[in-house]
């Protein structure tokens, strides 16, 4: 009876150190996406973008340039095993208000509640320079909302209708992490509101990573 529990402690514990051990990860970055998806989270101080602001004043407008501070997001993403075309499954990010001058509506507003994310997964012909580092260029449809707080006071602006986004992802890692670097852009304008707010020009580069 002692040696069958001796043997069982003993197979038990070879069984944990081939779940743990090298042999059991994916052996490159191809491989991985390939056979599992990977969840990859925005690294906030690492995220960060702009906005053209246009306001409305006396004779024309006027033309600021503001920054967006990312709060959180995500990108999941598999890649197929033959061709290596990766397919984004979800894109999403959360920012931080946007700051509206005050000039606008002589009080504190911004835009709030800011997020986007993707419509349908894309597939996306990919260059793999080699089995851990990987480039893909696209355009994609992100569904935006967002609200408008003035004074504390919050109202829903609902989904505008934003045009497409051109998206350049330069993939890096190995079999145990996989790092994105995404830069995003629309130029031209974007959105406007009641004839006082223009948006224009939005950039924004991003850079996720697995945990």
């Amino acid at each position: 009876m002692r040696r069958e529990s001796l043997l069982l402690v003993v197979l038990a514990a070879c069984n944990t150190e081939t779940a743990d051990s090298p042999e059991s990860q994916p052996a490159s970055v191809r491989e991985r996406l390939a056979t599992s998806e990977a969840r990859l989270l925005l690294s906030a101080p690492n995220s960060a973008g702009t906005i053209t602001i246009q306001r409305k004043v006396a004779g024309g407008w006027e033309t600021g340039l503001a920054d967006l501070k990312i709060d959180q997001g995500e990108v999941v993403a598999t890649a197929d095993d033959a061709t290596g075309d990766i397919t984004i499954q979800k894109l999403s990010l959360v920012l931080e208000p946007i700051e509206i001058p005050a000039s606008v509506f002589n009080r504190e507003a911004s835009l709030s509640h800011v997020r986007a994310e993707l419509t349908k997964p894309a597939v996306v012909t990919t260059t793999w320079t080699d089995d851990n580092t990987a480039h893909l260029t696209t355009t994609l449809d992100l569904e935006f909302a967002w609200s408008l707080t003035v004074e504390g006071n919050t109202s829903g602006l609902g989904a505008p209708d934003l045009p497409p986004l051109t998206v350049s992802i330069d993939v890096t890692g190995d079999g145990s992490s996989v790092h994105a670097d995404v830069d995003a852009g629309a130029g031209g304008e974007l959105w406007s509101w009641a004839g006082l707010i223009k948006l224009e020009d939005l950039a924004l580069t991003l850079s996720a990573e697995t945990k």
